[in-house]
């Protein structure tokens, strides 16, 4: 799990994003996509990656880390 909520953090690092309301945001990023499948039975995530939609994702960020990805698949 440390990759999934460390890594999309900075993808939203001027705001007060959860890291996993970061990681769901930079889903939507990496590579760009339309949809992304959830799954929770508890309510209060739900919520929580709902809310995450408020959050802008900064651009330059997402793109060191498509790059950071793509150095590490080249190794």
């Amino acid at each position: 799990m440390r990759g999934l909520t460390e890594g999309p953090r900075p993808t939203c690092s001027r705001q007060q994003a959860t890291p996993v309301q970061a990681a769901f945001r930079a889903a939507y990023h990496l590579p760009p996509v339309n949809a992304v499948a959830v799954g929770t039975d508890n309510p209060d995530h739900l919520r929580e990656l709902t809310n995450a939609q408020s959050f802008a994702v900064d651009e330059e960020a997402v793109r060191h880390y498509r790059s950071l990805l793509r150095n590490r698949r080249q190794e």
